[in-house]
């Protein structure tokens, strides 16, 4: 199962939400988008019968896994309401891969069928597009357009971050940046964590360096020493490759215990009020015994 805010998908003022089901329905998957009220939601809300009244329905095809992992991405198409990216398990498609991306509609439909999605990314060979997630990157792509981040660690020889641009003159995903690692024996988990300062469902987003413009931060465990490399918006350009060790603004080495850092990672508000957004970085098993766990937060 996989949650996620959206924004205000159906343009009536207020914030909805999405819960994707993979595995509903012989692996067709389902998304069921609640849609939130102003007053508040209903004490109880029941699917499939509140369909049309208090949440729509998006369903796949059989074998499809839609709904695998969603997410809320803000105006990416510069329409009147905001944008749900969806994703299918990749095994439905020889490990490629596909994101869907749906323009939320006037009022509230009971259903929306897959087909009528506003456009789709799929993935290369091998790329699991989607199995990790996707984040919003803010206003770094083609002409201060929205961006999306999708980490792609089991795509090439040590892993990649995916970038895919919003709205512009060719549409949206038409451009794209490849940001890889030039340390070798990254083992394929490069991109693994491929966050921005922007969050679910909104189209603004602080900076964590630099100037005013939204970063990019990717990292993985590379080698013996976990990293983080913080990429300034101002050098991301599409459509382009680039390597984390070239581009970065900060490179930020992480005690060798923190392997999985990158499942627990995210932007976080202005904590220390210096006007520039923070990073919270999370390990569970910071000490062995017993495992506590610890989150370091980098302002």
């Amino acid at each position: 199962m996989a949650i996620s805010r959206l924004g205000d998908f159906n343009g009536d003022g207020v914030d909805d939400f999405a819960i994707g089901a993979g595995y509903y329905n012989g692996n067709q998957g389902h998304v069921s988008v609640i849609l939130g009220k102003r007053g508040g939601l209903p004490s109880t809300i029941m699917l499939p019968e509140d369909f049309g009244t208090n949440a729509i329905a998006i369903y796949g095809t059989v074998g499809s896994y839609l709904g695998w992992t969603v997410f809320g991405i803000g105006h990416f198409y510069g329409s009147a309401t905001n944008t749900a990216l969806l994703a299918d398990e990749p095994i439905s498609n020889s490990n490629a891969g596909s994101i869907f991306a749906f323009i939320g509609p006037s009022g509230a439909p009971g259903s929306i069928d897959i087909t009528s999605r506003s456009s789709y990314i799929q993935g290369a060979a091998g790329a699991h597009l989607g199995e990790e997630g996707m984040f919003a990157l803010g206003n770094v792509g083609p002409g201060s357009q929205l961006a999306l981040g999708v980490p792609t660690p089991k795509l090439g020889s040590t892993g990649t971050a995916q970038l895919f641009s919003g709205a512009s003159a060719t549409g949206p995903f038409s451009q794209a940046i490849s940001i890889t690692s030039a340390v070798s024996g990254n083992a394929k988990d490069f991109g693994q964590l491929t966050i921005g300062s922007a969050y679910s469902g909104r189209d603004s987003a602080g900076s964590f360096i630099g100037d005013s413009k939204p970063d990019v931060v990717v990292g993985s465990k590379v080698g013996a020493s976990p990293r983080i490399y913080i990429i300034d918006g101002s050098a991301i350009v599409f459509p382009s490759s680039i390597t984390a060790e070239a581009a970065a603004g900060v490179v930020v080495n992480l005690p060798a215990s923190w392997t999985d850092f990158s499942n627990y990672s995210s932007p976080v508000a202005d904590l220390n009020h210096d006007g520039y957004a923070d990073i919270a970085v999370g390990q569970t098993d910071y000490t062995t015994t017993p495992s506590n766990g610890a989150v370091y937060v980098f302002y």
